[in-house]
């Protein structure tokens, strides 16, 4: 399973304050289920940090997490479904929604309402998550048993073929 987590969740988990228990919660149950991952047009979101030293500890604690490979890159229909405003910072949200939408990551996580609200109006709301939504759908998660079968192997759902012929069905 594959997580996004915002730019507000990044700079949360990387700041130099305490954190709070719901996001090491977050983080150790993700940690059991999914890979945490962040879109590499993060980066210029967290370039925008008016606050110099947060800045730039938070980019250079980027390279830790894994970053999402060639994501999708969405078309002016979908950047208008959400609602966006044609904004920098929008941009960026409307990215990682969009990797969402074209299940690239199974779910994105952030504190952002707006984005979560965008993410309505595109039928994502089940797919983007709070923290303490997260938290507790991974924890359910790690409690199940999947049944496993040698012929079977996990990919990443955005890479299957949907034209080929056992899909028709």
């Amino acid at each position: 399973m594959r997580t996004l987590i915002d730019t507000n969740v990044l700079i949360q988990l990387e700041d130099d304050k305490i954190l709070e228990k719901r996001f090491t919660d977050f983080v150790r149950e993700a940690a059991k289920n999914s890979t945490l991952l962040v879109h590499p047009n993060i980066r210029e979101d967290v370039q925008r940090d008016l606050n110099r030293e947060r800045r730039e500890r938070t980019l250079s604690k980027l390279g830790k997490y894994s970053l999402l490979d060639n994501p999708p890159v969405p078309d002016q229909s979908f950047y208008t479904g959400t609602g966006a405003k044609d904004q920098a910072n929008d941009r960026v949200d409307v990215l990682l929604l969009y990797a969402v939408y074209k299940d690239a990551v199974n779910f994105l996580v952030t504190e952002d309402t707006e984005i979560r609200k965008w993410a309505s109006r595109v039928g994502l709301r089940e797919r983007v998550l709070s923290i303490d939504e997260a938290a507790v759908m991974f924890a359910r998660l790690a409690s199940r048993v999947e049944p496993t079968h040698p012929l079977m192997r996990a990919i990443p759902l955005h890479s299957l073929d949907l034209t080929n012929g056992f899909f028709d069905s």
